[in-house]
């Protein structure tokens, strides 16, 4: 059996896509014009923001809520957490202003570009992501990101949402691949590492924050140099 890898499969939102900076490009825009805001560093508002963002994505994805109503309730959060109630319609506006900002920020993840340009000729590139279709294409067309991919796999148009082996086998099916013949990179933990694992796929966990290593895992903190990170993914 052919165990050379054959395919890359990236994870998006802050793996190749910085959604960390657009976050923080958004709530620097909402601290300009909040004083309460200005009294805390941007990093303890990220890791709230971030932390809100994450208990009520799932349930997006899950269509328990709509987007509109986890941006209100993620402006609710993080304006209460500093002591500072909204009402809806100003947690709307907030919302507005921030994902203008968001989407101004919008920018690939540092040495992606250079990876995915010497990677291509070589083996196949794949993307796994959680959450609209919409929000996900729009951010590879923005980061110049499209063309370098092959397949681009996203929960709302499969109906399987990452860890579930599903939608890694429907990615591996689009890419013409075993999984023995594919690897996955993702800075989740939970949801690319351990997702890959119980779909057969090698993971390499792209810890770019310096998060406690919860056991000997493949590792890696940064997508740069090209040539070096590529040589360890093709040689997993």
């Amino acid at each position: 059996m052919d165990h050379s890898i054959k395919a890359v499969i990236f994870d998006l939102d802050d793996t190749l896509f910085d959604h960390r900076h657009s976050v923080q490009a958004g709530l620097r825009m909402l601290q300009q014009t909040n004083q309460n805001l200005q009294q805390w560093p941007l990093e303890d508002l990220t890791n709230t923001y971030t932390n809100l963002i994450d208990s009520l994505h799932p349930q997006v994805l899950q269509g328990l809520v709509t987007q509109e109503q986890a941006r209100i309730q993620r402006m609710q959060g993080l304006f209460s957490r500093y002591n500072q109630p909204l009402s809806v319609d100003e947690a709307r506006s907030s919302a507005d202003r921030y994902r203008k900002a968001y989407r101004a920020a919008r920018q690939p993840v540092a040495g992606v570009m250079a990876l995915l340009e010497y990677l291509r000729p070589r083996v196949k590139i794949g993307v796994i992501t959680n959450n609209t279709s919409r929000e996900q294409h729009e951010k590879l067309d923005m980061c110049g990101l499209t063309l370098w991919i092959d397949v681009v796999v996203i929960s709302e148009e499969v109906g399987f949402i990452k860890p579930d082996p599903a939608i890694f086998k429907i990615a591996l099916e689009q890419l013409g691949c075993g999984p023995e013949q594919a690897v996955m990179v993702g800075d989740s933990w939970k949801v690319d590492v351990l997702g890959a694992r119980g779909a057969g796929i090698r993971p390499v966990w792209f810890n770019r924050f310096g998060l406690p290593n919860p056991e000997e895992a493949m590792m890696i903190d940064t997508l740069e140099p090209a040539e070096s990170i590529a040589a360890l993914l093709l040689k997993l």
